[in-house]
């Protein structure tokens, strides 16, 4: 049985959004875990930089910045992402157009 392309069924393919052949490249669809104490570390610097800045709205990459400037180990872009999200999940923060919104 072939698929439409010729290829064989069991053939690994990048899923959408993935890159394929660089080696040590980790796909777009594989992030990063966060412990629980990293997870919480990154919600009180989230709380501490938006009342530094007496403000309801940053952008990720200010907010970023921010918290990295407060902790021993930097955050990298997809672990911001990952704490976000949870914190989105748990109503804390909203998320659009490269905005952190506070709740």
């Amino acid at each position: 049985d072939l698929s439409f392309d010729g290829e064989q069924p069991s053939a690994k393919r990048p899923r959408r959004g993935q890159r394929g052949g660089e080696p040590g490249s980790q796909p777009a669809s594989e992030k990063p875990t966060l412990s629980t104490e990293r997870l919480g570390a990154f919600r009180s610097a989230v709380q501490k930089a938006f009342a530094a800045h007496h403000t309801e709205t940053m952008p990720s990459t200010d907010l970023l910045a921010d918290v990295n400037k407060q902790v021993s180990t930097a955050y990298s872009v997809a672990e911001m992402q990952v704490a976000l999200e949870a914190m989105r999940e748990a109503n804390q923060v909203m998320l659009a157009d490269d905005q952190v919104f506070l709740i």
